[in-house]
């Protein structure tokens, strides 16, 4: 066999293994955001960006319209695709969250951007800036109005 058919043979097996792992990932991820047809949805963008302030690798990260916002009566959900899901899989963009509304602790318009701050499952502060397409709608929900007006 010439050598570029074993190139391309080992290519395809490295990247079969890649895809796969990163849809196991993925859905291994995705298991902590069941539940969602059993609520109400306040809020729903699908393609928004975002980034966190967590440290300097995670603000030149972030998602590029894949972060997926969802706002219910008790929590707001960041999460990503399925494979995007997948690629981050320790959540190094942290970019992934299911907050209580409790733990939301701010809501602030600048520009474009929504500044969200609030506390994890730890009770560790973390801020997260989004650039949602519907941001007018985001500001309209009772929750973010309320962290708003405080």
């Amino acid at each position: 066999m010439k050598l570029q058919y074993w190139f391309l043979l080992i290519w395809f097996i490295f990247m079969s293994y890649i895809l796969i792992a990163s849809y196991l990932r993925g859905r291994k991820m995705q298991e902590k955001f069941i539940g969602l047809s059993d609520q109400k949805i306040l809020f729903r963008d699908k393609r928004g960006s975002g980034y966190s302030t967590k440290s300097n690798f995670t603000k030149i990260g972030g998602a590029s319209n894949s972060l997926e916002v969802i706002i219910l009566e008790t929590e707001l959900w960041l999460k990503a695709s399925l494979w995007a899901m997948g690629m981050d899989h320790k959540n190094k963009n942290d970019l992934i969250h299911r907050i209580p509304m409790k733990n939301i602790k701010g809501v602030e318009l600048i520009g474009k951007e929504i500044k969200l701050e609030f506390l994890t499952e730890n009770e560790d502060p973390r801020e997260i800036r989004l650039n949602l397409k519907n941001r007018e709608e985001f500001i309209k929900i009772p929750i973010a109005q309320r962290k708003l007006n405080e």
